[in-house]
């Protein structure tokens, strides 16, 4: 058996127990809303998790330590951080920001990630942010002013920071928002 057969394996592994995790889960809260289930009941439902949760921990322990290059346990510890997860997260969509104020920060929240890591090219990441824009916007126009190369990525996104993030306009428009609330809400009361 290769080392990709073995990860492989091991990923399975880990779905099984994604899908074990989620249906006890199931079990338990059906177990809660049932009547009729005593305390003996609940405790050996929980007791029989416990001994599958610390099977599993074992051979992940055990996989860990066989990883010999760090590539295996590059991948060993994706594998685990997924393992880990109790149901399956969907795919997120990028947010798309067209330069309003009010959209840096949950755009900027979401495409950090993309922006820190360091295993995407820096072309790529361009192309990411580009995507991340809204066509025919001031956001995309800036983006898109810089030639698609990995020596201008920082450079774009210094510019989208240096005019859609920077702290004081930001201060400025929520403490604006608030205000309006406020108004609006009085306004209301009266």
């Amino acid at each position: 058996m290769d080392n990709f057969d073995l990860l492989a394996d091991f990923d399975l592994l880990g779905e099984k127990y994604n899908e074990l995790c989620v249906l006890n889960d199931e079990i338990m809260n059906l177990m809660l809303l049932e009547t009729e289930t005593n305390t003996a009941d609940f405790d050996a439902e929980t007791f029989a998790a416990d001994e599958y949760n610390k099977k599993f921990k074992r051979i992940n322990i055990i996989f860990k330590s066989k990883s010999n290059n760090r590539e295996e346990s590059d991948d060993s510890s994706s594998v685990q951080s997924i393992s880990k997860r109790k149901c399956k997260l969907p795919l997120l969509e990028l947010k798309k920001f067209g330069g309003e104020i009010k959209d840096w920060l949950p755009f900027w929240g979401q495409f950090s990630k993309i922006d820190s890591d360091p295993n995407i090219d820096e072309a790529d990441k361009l192309q990411y942010l580009v995507q991340a824009t809204l066509p025919s916007t001031r956001a995309r126009e800036l983006v898109e002013s810089f030639p698609p190369s990995k020596e201008n990525y920082h450079k774009a996104v210094d510019s989208l920071k240096s005019r859609f993030g920077q702290d004081d306009l930001l201060v400025e428009f929520y403490v604006r928002e608030l205000l309006k609330l406020t108004i609006s809400m009085n306004s209301s009361r009266k």
